[in-house]
C-alpha cells in the first residue's frame, strides 16, 4: 500500500481560512499495479491543539486553526487476507510558512536560510525574483545583499510589503545599505529601525542581547563586510544583535501586535557556527519561533 495526499496545503490563499484535504489510500494489486482508491476512515484524529477532524475520507480544519499550522498524520491500514500497511504525511493549514526572496547577487544567505528552515521540517519556497504577491505566505525572508552586490528595494516593492505586514504578515529583511543609505520605502518605517550610520567594514563578532530571544548567542561574522549600516530600535522595537567592537546595532525585532518584523544589516549566511546555542540553525529556530511558526510538539502516543 502507498499513502498519498492532495493537496499538501489545506488553505492555499490568505483570504480563505479553511479548505478540505482529501486523503487517498491506493492499493497496488498484483504485478500490474492497478490502482484502487480506498476510503480513509477514522473516528478520531489526534491533534494538539484540536484543530483537525476527520469525516469519512475528508480531513478538515476548524476555523480557529492558525495560518501555517503543520498537521502530522499517521495512517494504519488493515485489509482482507491479512494485508496491513502504514504511512506518515503532513499538511500545512493556511499559508505556506516561509518564502525566501533572494535578491542578493552573491546568494550568501538565501540558500543557507532554506537549508536551516527545511531542517526544521517547515515548508519553504525560494525565489530569486520579487513576486507579484506574497500573500500566500505566513512569513517572508528578504535578502538584499551587501554593497556592491546589493539590490535597492523599490518603492513599489516596499508598498507591497507594507500592505502584507498590515494584513498580519511576518517579515525578515537583511541588507547592508537598506537602513541608513538607500532611500526608504513604506515598509522601512514599519520595522521601527533608525539607521544611525552608513558604517564601514568593521563587523567582527556579533552578540545576541540579554533579555531577548537571541540571549546567549555569539557569532563570528565572515561574509561581505562593507558599508555595514548601524541600526538602533525605536521603542517598543528592541535590539537583538550588536557588533561587539566597535559597538553598534546590527539586528532589531518588532512585534506591533498586528505584524512582526526583524531587520538586520548583516548577512545570515555570514554568521559562523560555533558551540550551541551559537549556530545558524538555532538562530533560525528562534527567528521562526518569534514569528509564531514553530509547530507545537505532537501529542503523546497512547
Amino acid at each position: 500500500s502507498r499513502v498519498g495526499r492532495s493537496p499538501p496545503i489545506i488553505n492555499g490563499d490568505a483570504d480563505n481560512a479553511r479548505r478540505v484535504i482529501k486523503v487517498y489510500i491506493w492499493s497496488f494489486v498484483n504485478s500490474h499495479q492497478r490502482l484502487k482508491p480506498l476510503p480513509a476512515k477514522s473516528s478520531k484524529v489526534a491533534s494538539s491543539p484540536d484543530f483537525i477532524f476527520c469525516n469519512s475520507s475528508l480531513f478538515d480544519s476548524f476555523p480557529s486553526t492558525p495560518a501555517g499550522f503543520v498537521s502530522n498524520y499517521t495512517l494504519n491500514l488493515t485489509g482482507n487476507l491479512g494485508v496491513t500497511g502504514s504511512g506518515n504525511f503532513t499538511a500545512i493549514v493556511g499559508q505556506i510558512p516561509v518564502l525566501i526572496i533572494d535578491l542578493d547577487a552573491t546568494k550568501n544567505s538565501g540558500p543557507a536560510m532554506q537549508a536551516k528552515i527545511q531542517a526544521l521540517g517547515i515548508g519553504v519556497d525560494y525565489v530569486t525574483v520579487f513576486p507579484a504577491s506574497v500573500n500566500l505566505y505566513a512569513s517572508v525572508f528578504l535578502c538584499l545583499g551587501i554593497y556592491p552586490n546589493n539590490t535597492v528595494l523599490s518603492s513599489t516593492q516596499g508598498t507591497l510589503l507594507a500592505s502584507y505586514l498590515n494584513g498580519g504578515g511576518k517579515l525578515y529583511m537583511e541588507g547592508g545599505d537598506t537602513w541608513a543609505y538607500d532611500a526608504t520605502t513604506a515598509v522601512h518605517t514599519m520595522f521601527k529601525i533608525t539607521g544611525t550610520a552608513d558604517g564601514s567594514g568593521d563587523m567582527g563578532t556579533v552578540l545576541g542581547q540579554t533579555g531577548t530571544f537571541t540571549q546567549g548567542q555569539t557569532f563570528i561574522y565572515s561574509s561581505e563586510n562593507s558599508y555595514m549600516d548601524h541600526i538602533d530600535p525605536i521603542s517598543p522595537a528592541f535590539s537583538i544583535l550588536k557588533n561587539q567592537s566597535p559597538v553598534y546595532g546590527t539586528g532589531v525585532a518588532y512585534n506591533s501586535g498586528v505584524y512582526k518584523a526583524i531587520g538586520t544589516s548583516h548577512e545570515f549566511g555570514g554568521l559562523n557556527d560555533g558551540t550551541y546555542p551559537s549556530t545558524k540553525q538555532e538562530l533560525m529556530y528562534r527567528y521562526l519561533d518569534f514569528f509564531g511558526l514553530i509547530p507545537p510538539p505532537p501529542p503523546p502516543q497512547v
